[in-house]
């Protein structure tokens, strides 16, 4: 076990990102290689400790520093099917943060394919963060609720303590966003907010102090639910244009694809999904049933 295998592991991610930043740091001015893909005596890589653990700020600066994400198998399956049931402000956390990491190994290579796409929308399922075509401006926020959330900053044009490369790369990309409080962001529809926040946005939210002291309730539950629809709803969109084509065959005009998909929504994406789960099981049934004359 190296050190990095105890920073990922050991720390809480605030505390590792600082000592893996020190560690790096020092190898650069001494022009000495940090072994990032350094296996311990079961196997595990640092990323992989980092990913476990739900740190993907400590998963962005390992993959900066040349860990390779293709060494790791990610466990789809344990990790957006097994811990991720109903939600609350801590499953939302966990929500985020995978859906992050999952970006974040894409951008260095990693790919995702189509099964493994469908398990993590399982997960989100499972979550219960769908569209329930919600309207905010009709609930019932408590005074206190209202004062409080309107103190939350989701995104601040002065907000300048990014936390890692990512999350500065970020700000730099969107530095002409207005400000937006988490009491404003709850009056939108979540179709509305979708290109508003990024994960990392969503992460900080979730994490601040400010946030774990809203008062217990329906908003709560609300605004917990809210966040969670957005967060979700990008990676579900994003899917949603390649699964339709492919149950369509690809008979269709990609444009004319595009305004279908824009017309569905989270029920009726969610019916796609499992549209292309039993689809390419019912061909293999179908196939299994030709007799040989027929397959000639």
């Amino acid at each position: 076990m190296t050190p990095l295998h105890c920073i990922c592991e050991g720390y809480d991610e605030e505390v590792a990102m600082s000592f893996l930043k020190i560690i790096f740091e020092i190898a650069n001015d001494k022009h000495q290689l940090v072994q990032v893909d350094a296996v311990d005596k079961f196997g595990r890589t640092p990323l992989q400790l980092a990913v476990e653990n739900h740190r993907p700020f400590v998963v962005d600066i390992l993959l900066d520093h040349g860990a390779d994400p293709s060494k790791y198998v990610f466990p789809y399956e344990s990790y957006f099917l097994k811990h991720f049931h109903g939600f609350d402000p801590c499953i939302l956390e966990k929500m985020t943060s995978g859906l992050m990491i999952v970006e974040l190994l894409e951008k260095k290579g990693h790919e995702l394919d189509l099964r493994n796409a469908l398990l993590i929308l399982k997960g989100l399922v499972e979550c219960e963060f769908l569209d329930r075509s919600m309207n905010p401006e009709f609930w019932p926020i408590t005074t206190d609720f209202a004062s409080q959330s309107k103190e939350i900053m989701i995104r601040s044009n002065d907000d300048n303590d990014a936390n890692d490369k990512g999350a500065a790369r970020e700000a730099k990309n969107l530095l002409d966003r207005p400000s937006l409080s988490l009491y404003n962001f709850l009056r939108l529809r979540p179709k509305e907010t979708e290109k508003l926040v990024t994960y990392v946005d969503c992460l900080k939210l979730v994490r601040s102090e400010k946030f774990k002291k809203l008062p217990c309730g329906y908003e709560l539950r609300s605004c917990t639910e809210v966040v969670g629809q957005i967060m979700s709803r990008r990676f579900r969109r994003r899917w949603a244009l390649e699964i339709f084509m492919e149950l369509t065959s690809y008979q269709l005009p990609i444009l004319c694809c595009e305004k279908i998909i824009n017309l569905l929504n989270d029920q009726d994406f969610l019916g796609i999904c499992l549209a292309a789960e039993i689809v390419p099981k019912e061909e293999t049934q179908n196939m299994s049933y030709c007799s040989p004359r027929d397959r000639t």
